[in-house]
């Protein structure tokens, strides 16, 4: 009994998809006429152009490293590397003599580790892009030999870790452009154009 209803059901609903001979004539026309309308050029180039924008969003469209608020850590950064810096500079122009009183002071010491905890979290939230903070490294691996010897010819070295972090910086500020340029982009193509056409 089941399986007979089943199939009446089956059937109208078979007989309710027929088209009748009348509706042939209509079906062929539509069907030629999107022909037409797919192979036109206007056609072409709106493809065109709406691949264009699709893949100029996915280009600029921030990635998860680059949150909004990353730019701001960067900011930071710059800012205690150039304290950093700072002292650095001091010390090469007012006490060359005695680089144990640089390594030892408190000012040093609190750049240092100030920028050192900054830097850790930054490489976290850079995963992707951390070879940009290679020049602290080397400036970190320096100013650690300095620390555990006080030896008169690490001044070289010493001015090469404040060129490192000049140079980290100078990346560093480049990064930022960088970010705020995508998220200027990606909120053009997302948020303005869209509105734009809606205006």
């Amino acid at each position: 009994m089941y399986n007979t209803t089943g199939n009446r059901r089956s059937f109208s609903t078979t007989r309710s998809l027929r088209l009748d001979p009348a509706s042939y004539t209509s079906l062929a026309f539509a069907t030629h006429k999107t022909g037409v309308l797919f192979s036109s050029p206007f056609y072409m180039l709106v493809l065109g152009l709406s691949a264009t924008i699709y893949i100029m969003l996915i280009r600029v469209s921030p990635d998860s490293n680059y949150s909004s608020s990353n730019p701001e850590h960067l900011a930071n950064l710059v800012e205690l590397a150039e304290n950093l810096d700072y002292v650095l500079s001091q010390y090469l122009v007012e006490s060359r003599d005695n680089i144990g009183a640089l390594l030892n002071s408190t000012n040093f010491i609190g750049a240092f580790d100030d920028l050192r905890s900054h830097y850790d979290v930054l490489c976290q939230l850079y995963t992707s892009n951390c070879s940009i903070f290679d020049s602290f490294d080397t400036a970190y691996d320096i100013l650690d030999d300095l620390r555990n010897d006080d030896a008169e010819e690490y001044i070289d070295r010493l001015i090469n870790v404040r060129n490192n972090i000049r140079s980290s910086c100078n990346e560093m500020l480049s990064l930022m452009r960088q970010i705020e340029s995508n998220t200027i982009g990606y909120e053009f193509f997302t948020v303005r154009m869209p509105n734009f056409w809606l205006e």
